[in-house]
C-alpha cells in the first residue's frame, strides 16, 4: 500500500510518487482500460483527463467514468455540456462513456487501471480514498484542499473492489449520461434549485419541496399562496412574480441571427466604437408587443420613461425601451450601460464553456465568439419572457448610479425629477 498525497506547498509529503496528480497520470499512460466512479468532477478535469488518452504515449483503449453526486442533486451546466461533449466524442471512437449514479448519491472515489496482457485481462493498479476526479487537475478552487488517497496491493481487496466498480457501471445503477432525460440542470449565475435560498425564504427543506406536484400551494413568511414553480425561484424575483398583472405578460424570441449584424444579442462585434463583449440589447419586434407594453423612451420627451427590470438571478436595475429598426423591432435596454443584460444573459453560455467572453477574429476577421441558436438549443431556451407587476417604485432616476461600460459613475440630468417606475420582471424559457 502506498500514500497519495495532495500537492499544496505548505504540506508537502513523500516524494514524486506519492503525489496523487502524478501518479494519476502515469498510471493512466500506462494502462489498456481506466475506470473511474467519483462523487464529483470539473470540466478542467474531464478536459484533462480527455487529453490525456488522446496523448501520443497513451495507451488506454478504454475508459468509463461514473459520476456519483449529480443526478440526485443536480449538475452544473458547465459540467453537463462538457461531460456530454466528451461522452459523444468517446462512444463515436469507440472507446468510452461518462455514466452518471441513479438510484443513490454515490460519493465514493474509485480508481482502478487494467492491463490486456496476452489475452488476460489484469489489475495492475487500483487506489482509493478522499480525491474526487476534479482534484486530477489543480484550479483556484482546490488548490488550497488538502486530499488523502491509498493504493490497494491486497488481491482480495481488489477483487472485491473491482465487483464493486462493475456493480457501478452495470445499467441498474449508472445510466450513460446521453441517455438521461430529466436531471436538473443547474444553471449559472441563478439561484434555481438553490436549496439554500429556499430553505432560507420559505423554510421548507429538499424533503417538502421534493413531495409537491405543479398543482400544490404552500404558505410563505408573508401568508401568500406560492406554488412549486415560485418556491425554485430566487426569493426576490419570487416576490415580484406573485405580483404579476394580468394582461402584462410578452413572450418574444431570442434573436441570435445568422451575423452580428442582424442581432442585439451579438451587438458588441458592431462596427465602431470599443466595445465590451457583454454588451447587449433586446430587440422585440412589433407582433410580439401588445397593450401595456413599455413606451419607448426618447430624449425629446419631458418625462423619462424607464421603469426599473428585475432579471430572475434577483438583480434589479434601471431600464428602458428605445426606438430600434425593422430588422429587430423595439430595444429593451438598461439605462447607461450595455453590459447589465448581457452579465445576466450571455454569461451563462460562458459559464456553460460554450463560447467565451472575448472578443476574437478569425484570419478573415469574422467574429468567433458570437451566441449561436446551436448554443441556445444546448441550454434549453427559445424566448425571453417579460412580465409586469403592480409594484412601483418611486425613485428619482438622476440620483440612480449607473456605472458606464468603463467603470464610471454617470448620472443622467434628464431624469431629475420623481417617478413612479413599474418594476418589471425578466427571464427565459
Amino acid at each position: 500500500m502506498a500514500i497519495l498525497y495532495s500537492n499544496v506547498e505548505s504540506l508537502i509529503m513523500g516524494n514524486q510518487e506519492s503525489d496523487f496528480i502524478a501518479r494519476f497520470r502515469t498510471d493512466c499512460l500506462s494502462a489498456d482500460e481506466v475506470k473511474i466512479a467519483s462523487g464529483y468532477a470539473s470540466e478542467n478535469s474531464l478536459n484533462e483527463l480527455n487529453r490525456l488518452i488522446h496523448g501520443e504515449n497513451c495507451c488506454v483503449r478504454k475508459i468509463t467514468v461514473v459520476l456519483g453526486m449529480y443526478f440526485r442533486g443536480g449538475i452544473p451546466e458547465s459540467i453537463y455540456q462538457t461531460a456530454l461533449r466528451i461522452n459523444r466524442q468517446w462512444l463515436e471512437e469507440d472507446i468510452g462513456e461518462i455514466r452518471l449514479v441513479i438510484p443513490f448519491n454515490y460519493h465514493g472515489k474509485l480508481y482502478m487501471f487494467y492491463c490486456n496482457d496476452n489475452g488476460s485481462r489484469e489489475i495492475k493498479e487500483c487506489y482509493v480514498g478522499s480525491h474526487n476526479l476534479s482534484a486530477t487537475t489543480l484550479t483556484n478552487n482546490n488548490s488550497c484542499q488538502y486530499e488523502i488517497s491509498s493504493t490497494i496491493a491486497n488481491e482480495d481487496d481488489l477483487n472485491e473492489l473491482n465487483e464493486l466498480m462493475e456493480r457501478l457501471c452495470a445499467d441498474d445503477i449508472s445510466t450513460r449520461i446521453d441517455l438521461i432525460e430529466d436531471i436538473r440542470r443547474i444553471q449559472p449565475g441563478n439561484n434555481r434549485g438553490n436549496s439554500n435560498v429556499t430553505r432560507t425564504w420559505l423554510n421548507v427543506t429538499n424533503e417538502d419541496i421534493a413531495v409537491i406536484d405543479d398543482e400544490t400551494e404552500i404558505i410563505d413568511g408573508n401568508d401568500r399562496l406560492m406554488t412549486r414553480e415560485e418556491i425554485e425561484m430566487n426569493p426576490a424575483y419570487a416576490h415580484y412574480y406573485g405580483l404579476r398583472v394580468d394582461g402584462l405578460e410578452y413572450h418574444f424570441p431570442i434573436n441570435v441571427g445568422q451575423s452580428h449584424e442582424r442581432s442585439n444579442i451579438n451587438v458588441c462585434y458592431a462596427i465602431g466604437r470599443p466595445r465590451n463583449w457583454y454588451e447587449m440589447q433586446i430587440g422585440i419586434r412589433e407582433e410580439y408587443r401588445g397593450e401595456g407594453f413599455p413606451e419607448r423612451d426618447s430624449e425629446k420627451d419631458e418625462n423619462p420613461r424607464c421603469f426599473m427590470l428585475l432579471t430572475d438571478d434577483g438583480n434589479m436595475f434601471l431600464a428602458h425601451t428605445t426606438s430600434g429598426n425593422a430588422i429587430t423591432g423595439k430595444t429593451l435596454s438598461a439605462v447607461g450601460n450595455d453590459s447589465v443584460l448581457g452579465q445576466w444573459f450571455k454569461r451563462r453560455f460562458v459559464d456553460a464553456g460554450l463560447v467565451q467572453d472575448t472578443l476574437d477574429f478569425d484570419a478573415e476577421g469574422n467574429p468567433l465568439n458570437l451566441i449561436t441558436p446551436e448554443m441556445l438549443e444546448q441550454l434549453g431556451i427559445r424566448n425571453f419572457v417579460l412580465y409586469g407587476t403592480s409594484e412601483f417604485i418611486r425613485i428619482v432616476p438622476s440620483q440612480v448610479r449607473i456605472p458606464d461600460r468603463n467603470g464610471r459613475i454617470k448620472r443622467y440630468s434628464r431624469y431629475d425629477r420623481e417617478i413612479e417606475a413599474r418594476v418589471w420582471l425578466l427571464t427565459v424559457e
